[in-house]
């Protein structure tokens, strides 16, 4: 994701087309992406980018396949965030809230989790990030097969 900046000089609109791109002259379509995608980008993550690195996406996948059919709700939450916060170190703040509440997008983004009828499934790349019957897999392979 390119900076602001960076949109106004790699392409259009150019520098001099500010004005035509901001009231909807040409290249105002692409300008316009990249400020939603910037404001989406900000949305999602909000703070949690430690909760992406490739070591601790295998941790929490390890923690969450012990977890597995856990129910996510009030009831279960203390156990998935104790089981959570002991394998991975990672803190999953604030507590005011379930963890299912605040982490469901990042286990979605990472694509190693979810929920079906209240309780919690791990996805087969969740399985195969935590080494769960075959062999763990490495990040060229998470991130580009």
């Amino acid at each position: 994701m390119l900076p602001l900046q960076a949109v106004w000089q790699t392409g259009t609109p150019s520098l001099g087309d500010r004005s035509s791109a901001i009231t909807g002259g040409a290249g105002s379509k692409r300008l316009c992406l990249e400020i939603m995608v910037m404001v989406k980008r900000w949305r999602w993550d909000q703070g949690r980018l430690t909760y992406f690195r490739f070591e601790n996406i295998k941790k929490i996948c390890e923690g969450l396949v012990e977890l597995e059919g856990s129910n996510i709700g009030r009831d279960g939450d203390p156990f998935i965030r104790e089981v959570l916060t002991s394998r991975t170190g990672l803190s999953f703040a604030p507590t005011t809230y379930t963890l299912w509440r605040n982490y469901a997008r990042v286990f979605a983004f990472a694509l190693i989790a979810t929920q079906l009828d209240g309780n919690l499934r791990v996805t087969d790349i969740g399985q195969r990030l935590a080494g769960v019957d075959s062999s763990e897999i490495d990040v060229d392979e998470y991130f580009y097969k």
